[in-house]
């Protein structure tokens, strides 16, 4: 296993600041809570375990894990936001027949 860098640990945390800001808006503009909650609860999840590892350096092992979960979470929250943008902030999920 590689150390991480410095500079990947700096990318890194910048990637989460950007993510946490669209979590923060996409939770403040979607109306539903039950929408908000389906849409947006595992990448919440996702995050904080992600700011975990980048605050414990004896983890720092684990650098392929923080990035593929940083990017997961960046992936989903596009998608949301897309949905947002597309449905508005009143979107709610529909059953069919």
């Amino acid at each position: 296993m590689t150390d991480i860098s410095e500079e990947q640990l700096q990318d890194f945390r910048a990637r989460l600041r950007v993510a946490k800001d669209l979590l923060s808006q996409l939770e403040n503009k979607i109306v539903n809570a039950e929408v908000r909650d389906q849409f947006l609860s595992s990448t919440k999840k996702l995050l904080i375990d992600v700011e975990g590892i980048l605050r414990d350096p004896e983890q720092n092992q684990h650098e392929a894990s923080e990035g593929f979960m940083l990017t997961l979470a960046e992936q989903h929250l596009v998608r949301v936001k897309k949905l947002v943008t597309k449905y508005g902030p009143k979107i709610q999920f529909v059953a069919g027949k």
